[in-house]
C-alpha cells in the first residue's frame, strides 16, 4: 500500500536552519515503502508526504500519530514573568531529570491532499506549566523544554488498525554536554539535529 510513503519524524522549533546533506537519502522503513525520518530539537514535529493512493481511502480515516518516551535528562528555558517579560536573572537554562511522555495525532482530510500528494502536520510537546517546578525560583515559568534522550514512535492507522509503525532511540549531545544555546528574544532552543544514541556520528532514523 505504501509504494512511496515518506514520513519525516521531526522534533523541531522555528528556524532557518538546512537539512544535512546525508539525510535525505536516509531510508524510514514503512512496510514495503521508503522514506526519510529525521528529528530536530525542540517540540516533536513529524511530518508526513505520501502518494494519495499510499494512505488508504478517506473513507477509512487515516492519521498518523507522534509518541514520545523522554527517559530523562532534559533542558528547559525558565523566564521570569515580570511586568516587562524580562528572563529570569543569573540562571536562565536549567537541565535536570526530567521523565516525560507525550503525543498527539491528526488525521488526513482532503485539504491535506493536493496534485495526488498527501501532506499533514503533527505537533506535540507536554504541557510546559507542568514544568515549572523544575525552575529555580516560585514563580517563573518553562518557555522551552528539549529532551536530551527521546525514543519517538510514529504510527500510521486508519479504522483498520495500525498500518505500520517506526521507532529509534535518539540523544542530543547539545543538552547532554549542557552546550546548547537558546534565544534569549524568544525563549526557545537552538533547532539541532538528533543524533543515534547507539552511534552519535549519524542523525536518528525511525525505521
Amino acid at each position: 500500500m505504501f509504494k512511496r510513503l515518506m514520513l519525516i519524524g521531526l522534533l523541531a522549533i522555528s528556524g532557518s536552519a538546512m537539512l544535512e546533506t546525508e539525510a535525505g537519502a536516509r531510508v524510514c522503513v514503512l512496510r514495503s515503502s521508503s522514506g526519510t525520518c529525521l528529528i530536530w530539537s525542540g517540540s516533536v514535529e513529524c511530518d508526513i508526504v505520501a502518494n494519495e493512493g499510499d494512505v488508504g481511502s478517506l473513507s477509512k480515516h487515516p492519521e498518523i500519530e507522534c509518541a514520545n518516551e523522554a527517559p530523562g535528562l532534559a533542558c528547559i528555558v525558565c523566564k521570569n514573568p515580570g511586568k516587562k517579560g524580562n528572563f529570569s536573572p543569573g540562571i536562565q537554562a536549567v537541565c535536570t531529570n526530567i521523565s516525560r511522555t507525550f503525543s498527539n495525532s491528526t488525521s488526513i482530510h482532503k485539504e491535506n491532499i493536493q496534485n495526488g500528494v498527501v501532506s499533514a502536520i503533527v505537533d506535540t510537546s507536554p504541557d510546559l506549566s507542568h514544568l515549572n517546578i523544575y525552575c529555580p525560583n516560585t514563580g517563573w515559568i518553562v518557555t522551552d523544554y528539549v529532551p536530551c534522550y527521546v525514543n519517538p514512535t510514529i504510527t500510521v492507522m486508519n479504522d483498520t488498525g495500525t498500518l505500520d509503525q517506526v521507532t529509534s532511540e535518539c540523544v542530543l549531545p547539545a543538552c547532554v554536554n549542557g552546550t546548547l544555546g537558546f534565544d534569549p528574544a524568544t525563549g526557545k532552543f537552538d533547532r539541532e539535529q538528533y543524533r543515534d544514541v547507539n552511534d552519535p556520528t549519524k542523525a536518528c532514523v525511525p525505521q
